[in-house]
């Protein structure tokens, strides 16, 4: 559906309350795809009331662009240091926000199985992901280590025993 000129694609949400839209760059134009907000800096050209009176609200969104440039602004921070930038992905589960972490290489901190299967879902590489937090279960321990993520925040004696029994228990070595 056109909007200024536009397409809107529609997705899911990590809220179902809302609709969420990333404003992206395309050739000829402006292309939204699903996401939250994380930017309100959406461009002088962005009619968000006019995205509002036809999507409905809450609206969220955020800017490509300046998610991108931030990513490289870090990039550039870090360049030369042996260092795995995580996104946190409870700070934004949507699938196009974490899909432009994964195009840049970033990596993925999660806290639950969900935010796990969310991160891989976007394309982030299960080498690239850290598994933080404290109450992991241990069918969450389990799926991680069958996705084979890069490696595991413990945070108590207990989640250590939680996570050495899973493994032993799938046969993985640690």
């Amino acid at each position: 559906r056109p909007v200024m000129g536009r397409r809107l694609f529609f997705g899911e949400s990590p809220n179902d309350d809302a609709v969420a839209v990333v404003i992206m760059p395309v050739r000829g134009g402006t292309e939204i795809a699903p996401a939250t907000v994380t930017d309100p800096r959406c461009g002088p050209d962005i009619d968000m009331h006019a995205m509002a009176r036809q999507v409905g609200t809450p609206l969220h969104a955020c800017s490509a662009p300046a998610i991108e440039a931030r990513i490289a602004e870090l990039q550039c921070a870090l360049r030369g240091l042996d260092a795995l930038p995580c996104y946190a992905v409870k700070a934004n589960g949507s699938l196009a926000v974490l899909r432009l972490m994964a195009e840049a290489g970033l990596g993925a901190d999660i806290v639950s199985g969900g935010e796990l299967r969310r991160a891989l879902r976007a394309g982030i590489a299960p080498s690239r992901i850290v598994f933080s937090g404290v109450g992991k279960t241990a069918d969450e321990i389990a799926q991680a280590l069958d996705a084979r993520i890069l490696r595991f925040n413990v945070e108590s004696l207990d989640e250590l025993h939680t996570l050495q029994g899973v493994a032993a228990g799938l046969g993985v070595f640690m």
